[in-house]
């Protein structure tokens, strides 16, 4: 709220870094999704998971950082469900383990949304996961390889198997780097993408998450 207040106040244009909304492979989900590829969409799953070295000073986990796997990561199987599904949240529930530190190294998260879908969403720092996200529908199956960075989309249903695949030798910050010059040009102060509104939904939602969770900085 106060980054929106400032943005506005000195008539800047201000845009969440959610850089895996613009990648081609993502938006080739999408688009399948949104041609039926794959029949109603019933299920989402999505695990962003790593295992970094243990240091209690680190922005992983230290407390006073706002440290976490929630905070840290687990925005992104949140966002992939936000950008995929696009439906409000009926029902959500959440569980997180609390380590030594305080801060929580594994959560998982079970969503209810309001058109029927159900989403099971997972993070931590105490292990590799595959980092992929799996759309199910009625018809086949949408997988987005390292769904966070992904380059790959692959669709599967009973005609056969899809690949698709971005080419380009980029990290994939470029996509959104794009977009935000394309504003800047056009002089506007707010993306439509990732508009004000769903990255202050996103905080909400991660604040009721850490409050389900028990997980509060020393700082708040």
């Amino acid at each position: 709220e106060e980054a929106l207040e400032i943005a506005r106040s000195k008539d800047l244009c201000l845009v969440e870094a959610m850089w895996t909304w613009f990648l081609p492979a993502v938006l080739k989900a999408k688009q399948w999704i949104v041609e039926g590829r794959i029949g109603e969409v019933r299920f989402l799953r999505a695990d962003c998971g790593f295992k970094p070295e243990f240091n209690a000073e680190s922005r992983v986990y230290n407390p006073n950082l706002a440290a976490g796997a929630l905070l840290d990561i687990g925005i992104y199987p949140l966002a992939i469900a936000e950008f995929l599904i696009d439906s409000d949240i009926k029902n959500m529930r959440s569980v997180g383990y609390l380590g030594s530190t305080g801060i929580d190294e594994y959560n998982a998260m079970s969503v209810e949304y309001q058109n029927g879908i159900f989403a099971q969403l997972s993070s931590g720092v105490v292990s590799d996961l595959h980092n992929d996200a799996y759309i199910i529908g009625t018809k086949g199956i949408i997988r987005l390889e390292n769904f966070w960075m992904s380059k790959k989309a692959i669709l599967e249903t009973p005609a056969g198997k899809e690949i698709f695949e971005d080419e380009l030798p980029c990290h994939g910050y470029n996509y959104e780097t794009d977009h935000v010059n394309e504003l800047l040009l056009q002089g506007k102060k707010e993306s439509p993408v990732v508009s004000f509104e769903k990255s202050r939904r996103s905080m909400q939602r991660m604040d009721a998450i850490r409050k389900e969770m028990g997980l509060k900085y020393p700082f708040e």
